[in-house]
């Protein structure tokens, strides 16, 4: 995961799409990893009603 994150750290923008547990996740990873969270954008979708 370093190799795909560190070239991000000269302010590039990163989108997660997802389902929102993966979302979270993806995006907690990031931002642990060191990249500035309003750098880091998502997108949530979940299954429709019934």
């Amino acid at each position: 995961m370093n190799e795909v994150v560190k070239p991000l750290a000269n302010g590039a923008r990163t989108y997660v799409c997802g389902p929102t547990l993966l979302v979270e996740s993806v995006a907690n990873l990031l931002v642990g990893m060191g990249l500035p969270a309003e750098r880091v954008h998502t997108e949530r979708f979940g299954p429709t009603g019934s």
